[in-house]
């Protein structure tokens, strides 16, 4: 009875269904373009949420994480790295897709729970299979810091679209601390920051997770204000490293 249970809770979640090809494997990954003005929508945002009294709801550590976010957009080398080379970075998108308001827990759950007991091959394919058959986009990749020389990871889950109108969940991942650069110039209201970065000593490892809704215009993907963004500010124990690769590392099988 177990075993049927579990055959049939793998239909419906799509994992025993057909792998996508090859071919058709890139379908789920966010084209540079797209990623590029997600980016820069979130940015923006970030940059209004300074200007405004919102700021204050921070503090001034989570000031200054969102300072380097904001700041990112200006003098960094952006990479594109798309590919999941480990089962836990697999596993970190996955959980990070679930926070579309599309997928229940017990669904991801189930997911995570049977990518644990594959191999990393295996694993790649399982989680490249359930983004692809669920219609959620992603980007990932590098940005190095040229005036901080710091590093900095990000990860972009994207909605199917809809009228135009997707939803979003990002993670901005600073895995070491960083000494901010010196005051470059205006900013904004930022408490205690009048340029690029807040002066307040080393900035431990942090997370900056948004969750938005974006909508079509000319020039790509915006913020869309009509509903409110979640922006917030986290320091764990440990930040993860992604593992990342300029492709995906394994072939999806036919």
């Amino acid at each position: 009875m177990e075993k049927k249970f579990l055959l049939c809770t793998l239909l419906v979640l799509g994992l025993l269904s057909p792998l996508p090809t090859y071919a058709q494997e890139a379908d789920f990954l966010l084209s540079k373009k797209d990623t590029n003005a997600i980016l820069k929508a979130i940015q923006g945002e970030v940059s209004r949420v300074g200007s405004t009294i919102e700021i204050l709801d921070y503090s001034m550590e989570e000031q200054a994480a969102l300072t380097l976010l904001r700041s990112s957009s200006r003098e960094t080398i952006v990479k594109f790295l798309p590919g999941f080379v480990t089962t836990e970075t697999v596993k970190i998108v996955l959980k990070l897709a679930s926070s579309l308001e599309k997928f229940s827990a017990l669904t991801i759950k189930a997911v995570l729970g049977e990518i644990e007991k594959q191999t990393v091959k295996k694993a790649v394919e399982l989680g490249t299979s359930w983004l692809f058959q669920n219609d959620v986009r992603v980007g990932s990749g590098n940005i190095k810091h040229t005036k901080t020389g710091a590093s900095f990871q990000y990860l972009i889950t994207r909605s199917s679209i809809e009228d135009g109108k997707a939803d979003i969940v990002f993670e901005f991942y600073s895995a070491d601390s960083i000494i901010p650069a010196p005051f470059t110039g205006s900013l904004g209201i930022f408490v205690g920051s009048l340029g690029d970065t807040a002066p307040t000593g080393a900035i431990d490892p942090f997370i900056i997770s948004v969750d938005a809704k974006i909508r079509q215009n000319t020039l790509g993907w915006v913020i869309d204000r009509s509903f409110a963004s979640k922006i917030s500010v986290e320091f764990p124990e440990k930040v993860p490293r992604l593992e990342l690769a300029k492709e995906l590392p394994y072939p999806i099988e036919e």
